[in-house]
């Protein structure tokens, strides 16, 4: 995982942390995008994204997004 990808992370942690669940769901947004953008570039394989992608869904699901 690149540092972009991990800063989206780590910040939407922290605004979970804070309770600023829309500023995480935004964030969560972004790495969902930014994943599909990497897959799509040759960035990550197939089975990269698919975990990527499986486990931000999940998250923005718990949290209510």
């Amino acid at each position: 995982m690149e540092a972009s990808q991990l800063n989206k992370v780590t910040g939407a942690e922290e605004a979970v942390a804070a309770g600023k669940t829309d500023v995480a769901c935004s964030m969560l947004a972004d790495f969902l995008g930014q994943v599909a953008d990497y897959r799509a570039a040759g960035k990550l394989t197939a089975a990269q994204a698919t975990e990527l992608t499986t486990e931000g869904t999940w998250i923005r699901a718990v949290l209510g997004c």
